[in-house]
């Protein structure tokens, strides 16, 4: 299925009409899909959070991490991610120390960073998650894995971490 304009896809849904299974695979496959990880508690100076599937043929277009509660008041610390396909990983985003914030001795609910540069500004973030060259689509499925760094042993918190991408068919 080709991914098709909103204007034909309303075009499927019109008062009295009964899209066709393929129709119906056309809205699928044109829409952008998002997958969270579940909400995972970070400690220390490494934390693998638990993998996200991704099916074949996709693209990703924004990676994101947000603290979902008020982290505990810790010794000034950086706080940063990687993204690979395997644990600890970087095929996706090379290691950045800091890409979620600069030294600090605590972080608030909401604060985070994203691959985008607005979601990056909205959440606070120190720096973009920058997609490393040519590993944004896959052809087959695989599983993308997000590491939040600190620079101190006593950093703790919640998060969240996601994709955003869409199908080529």
């Amino acid at each position: 299925m080709a991914k098709l304009s909103i204007s034909t896809l309303k075009g499927f849904f019109q008062p009295g009409d009964k899209p066709s299974q393929s129709e119906f695979s056309s809205l699928i496959e044109s829409t952008s899909h998002t997958e969270v990880s579940p909400a995972t508690s970070v400690s220390g100076t490494s934390t693998a959070i638990p993998a996200i599937d991704l099916p074949a043929n996709h693209l990703i277009t924004n990676l994101f991490i947000v603290f979902t509660q008020d982290t505990g008041t810790f010794t000034s610390a950086t706080v940063g991610a990687k993204v690979g396909i395997s644990s600890g990983g970087v095929q996706v985003v090379a290691a950045d120390s800091d890409a979620i914030t600069g030294a600090v001795t605590s972080l608030n609910k909401g604060k985070g960073t994203a691959s985008t540069n607005a979601l990056k500004t909205g959440l606070g973030g120190n720096a973009t998650l920058d997609i490393v060259a040519e590993s944004a689509y896959s052809a087959a499925e695989r599983e993308i894995h997000f590491t939040i760094t600190s620079t101190h042993s006593t950093f703790s918190g919640n998060v969240i971490c996601g994709v955003q991408y869409v199908i080529l068919n």
